[in-house]
């Protein structure tokens, strides 16, 4: 028994003009129809042709051109044998091979012929308005075949001319059967469509409470991507043809999410074997750099966002991504080998359920927000607030002074963070001198920080995660300030504690404190005020070059003389090399030759002088 579709009146179909996406042109239409090349022939069971057409329905003079085109087409048959038996090239339209069919299928799907027609002409197709272009018939024969309908299945043209040269046409497909058999009730093709599959994304390690706003990018015969909604759900559904595709799901958007300088201790403790994080996902989160360690450099990395000196991390991404099947071989050390942080999907696969896990970098102790969108930090709620206080010492424009921080009660702290307002018109910070403890130790790591004109970004911690013990009105960091106008005017207004980090303090248990801050009368004082005879604009220092790559010298102005020493620290606040040094009035220069060699790295440099201490950073390349 052989069987023909009952093409009725509908003997063609065509894609476009609507909805064309990329770059098409709107008016350029392709068409699939029957012909009929033997109309003698009553044979049921006779071959089928059908021809491949492109029409240009522009109005005007301009000329559509095409070098090239991708066209996949579908015949379905319900009995017998359906086969694919020839392409004939038009001869207007001359092509490069004399079979362009680089793929035929039988089965898949089941009972379906699939054809891909990869087709290259010699000289590029030049279509005139209101013209069409044949660009060749393909036949089907079969066996005891029972044919149902025909679907133009997918289709690429590559543009040569215009606007977009050498752009990809990606026809929208619709109105895509003809043929369809009356004789049985055939379920309407969906294609190869995406909108089947979804991606979930949800954070790991503390919930699994969905991502919003991860853009999950779709590679392969179609490009697009989509962002995820606010249950970390990013549905798949603009691709049309059949194919292998890469989904790979990426967030940039608020580093600051979730990031704290108790992260810093956490890591540091990890790093110095005192106390590990004891996740994998926590252990990638820690590595800020992506270099698949957890070094210093990450500490340095999560500092600069803390501090506003980088807006992202290295590489330019805030969170990382997981496959949620993945096991670790090794979950002590996650980087002993490669986790996938993509996905491959294959159209002739039954759709998988595709599930990531997302660490934000930096944040080990599990405050991200995984919903956050517009905002710029994360605000915890404490369980206890704690009340600083800092006076304004009595000034002349032009001078020298310090203003003190110190906390109002008796506390521990493990590490603390917080961002100051003040006017830039009034006052010039020129640096900060750390007054946790009476010695530093090795583990203080301590920085600060001018992202903006009139903003200052401070933080301090213990990488042991140790609390220091503070009684009541302790300094915590003097702030060395130059005097730009009036000191005296808006004394109780000259700092503010803003929100563009959290002003946070942290015991060694991690337990957070909200800061509060409050300007303290000069003669109520509870610390010693430095005055402004103290500080002399000569005492400086500073290195030459910076960065460097090989020689360098350090210069220390000071308006006395005296014992003092010079050290340097790496990132983890571990002593490098120290010389002691007889400065004398005025300006001392010490050259690297007074030190040993130095590796390449980042390296915090102590003056400890007659007239107090300072810090600064070296670069060396």
């Amino acid at each position: 028994t052989c069987c023909q579709p009952d093409f009725e009146d509908k003997q063609e179909f065509s894609i476009g003009p609507e909805p064309c996406l990329d770059y098409c042109n709107p008016n350029v239409v392709l068409k699939i129809k029957r012909v009929d090349l033997f109309p003698s022939s009553a044979d049921p069971c006779a071959d089928l042709f059908f021809e491949l057409e492109i029409t240009n329905n522009t109005i005007g003079t301009s000329n559509v051109i095409y070098e090239s085109g991708y066209i996949v087409i579908d015949a379905e048959y319900s009995a017998g044998t359906l086969s694919f038996d020839s392409y004939l090239a038009d001869p207007a339209v001359p092509i490069t091979n004399t079979n362009p069919v680089t793929t035929v299928t039988t089965g898949v799907p089941a009972n379906t012929l699939r054809m891909a027609f990869d087709f290259m002409p010699v000289n590029p197709i030049v279509l005139a308005p209101n013209s069409s272009k044949k660009i060749g018939i393909f036949q089907l024969a079969g066996t005891n075949v029972c044919a149902n309908r025909i679907i133009l299945y997918d289709a690429v043209l590559t543009a040569t001319t215009g606007p977009n040269t050498n752009a990809e046409c990606v026809l929208q497909l619709t109105d895509t059967e003809i043929g369809k058999h009356p004789g049985g009730e055939m379920p309407e093709d969906e294609g190869i469509c995406l909108s089947k599959l979804s991606v979930t994304l949800k954070k790991q390690y503390d919930s699994e409470d969905g991502i919003e706003e991860v853009i999950v990018g779709v590679t392969g015969r179609c490009i697009t991507s989509k962002l995820s909604n606010i249950d970390g759900v990013a549905p798949i559904c603009d691709c049309n043809q059949a194919g292998i595709y890469i989904l790979s799901p990426t967030k940039a958007n608020v580093p600051l999410n979730g990031v704290s300088t108790y992260d810093l201790v956490l890591i540091s403790r990890h790093i110095l074997g005192l106390q590990d994080l004891g996740n994998p996902y926590k252990m990638i989160a820690a590595d800020a750099n992506k270099n698949n360690f957890i070094t210093s450099q990450d500490i340095v990395a999560i500092r600069r966002i803390i501090l506003g000196i980088d807006t992202n991390f290295p590489g330019g991404y805030s969170w990382r991504f997981i496959l949620k099947i993945f096991i670790f071989p090794n979950a002590s050390n996650p980087f002993q080998s490669a986790f996938p942080e993509i996905a491959e999907y294959n159209t002739a696969m039954p759709a998988p359920i595709i599930d990531f896990y997302g660490m934000k970098l930096g944040d080990v102790s599990g405050d991200a927000i995984s919903n956050i969108t517009g905002k710029a930090i994360v605000n915890r709620d404490g369980v206890n607030n704690l009340l600083l206080g800092f006076t304004v010492p009595s000034a002349r424009r032009g001078e020298i002074t310090e203003i003190p921080i110190f906390v109002r009660q008796a506390t521990d702290l493990a590490a603390w963070q917080l961002a100051l307002r003040y006017d830039p018109a009034q006052m010039k910070i020129k640096n900060v001198r750390w007054a946790m403890a009476a010695e530093p130790t090795p583990y203080e790591m301590a920085d600060w920080h001018s992202p903006v004109p009139g903003e200052l970004r401070l933080c301090w911690f213990d990488r042991s995660g140790a609390a220091t013990h503070l009684n009541a009105q302790a300094p915590i960091a003097y702030l060395q300030v130059e005097w730009l106008g009036n000191p005296a005017k808006d004394a109780n207004t000259a700092l503010e504690l803003i929100g563009t980090i959290a002003g946070e303090a942290y015991d060694s248990d991690g337990q957070v404190a909200n800061l509060a801050l409050q300007a303290v009368p000069y003669y109520q004082a509870p610390v010693i005020v430095a005055k402004a005879v103290q500080l002399k604009p000569e005492w400086l220092v500073a290195a030459y070059p910076n960065p460097t790559g090989g020689a360098f010298r350090f210069e220390v102005s000071l308006p006395v003389g005296g014992e003092g020493r010079i050290g340097l620290y790496d990132p983890m606040g571990r002593l490098v090399t120290r010389q002691d040094i007889s400065f004398t009035p005025g300006l001392n220069v010490v050259t690297s030759q007074q030190f040993p060699p130095l590796s390449t790295g980042i390296y915090f440099v102590r003056f400890d002088t007659p007239m107090g201490r300072q810090t600064l950073r070296l670069v060396k390349n």
